[in-house]
């Protein structure tokens, strides 16, 4: 009979993005690290909104967690290109769909017509398929280049 640990059931109490590294971790250290930045930062904004009902916190939270996003798909892409990754223009292009919608989001969050859940909603879930697909597939190329 085989048994398999399984993750704790969340509480109200856990915070919107709980990272797990058997399931979100690139096995790259820095850009792991990046991600769990960036979860931190999505984090801050549900309890924003969620607890805090700070739509201008909130507003300025996004840009950052934006801004956050950009810098960490520049370092990527930078070691991706020097280690000649293959699938590195697809990498580019989900970067980039990701950054125009987390931008509309943001602005259609401004204008009052989207609920401010939104935003965080579809950045965790635009995460943890990233992670989960593309994010991974590098791992060995820039392990061949001596990233750990």
């Amino acid at each position: 009979m085989l048994f398999f640990k399984s993750k704790p059931k969340p509480s109200s109490d856990d915070p919107f993005f709980v990272w797990f590294p058997a399931d979100h971790s690139v096995g790259i250290a820095r850009f792991d690290q990046d991600h769990k930045r960036l979860t931190d930062i999505l984090n801050r904004i549900h309890e924003t909104l969620n607890e805090d009902r700070d739509r201008n916190r909130a507003a300025k939270l996004m840009e950052h967690l934006i801004q956050e996003i950009r810098s960490h798909f520049h370092q990527e892409e930078a070691a991706l290109t020097e280690a000649s990754y293959p699938d590195l223009e697809n990498h580019m292009a989900e970067h980039q769909q990701l950054l125009e919608e987390a931008n509309s989001l943001l602005r259609q969050f401004l204008a009052g017509t989207i609920s401010g859940m939104a935003f965080p909603i579809f950045i965790k879930n635009w995460l943890i398929g990233h992670m989960k697909d593309s994010d991974r597939k590098y791992s060995a190329c820039l392990r061949r280049q001596g990233e750990r």
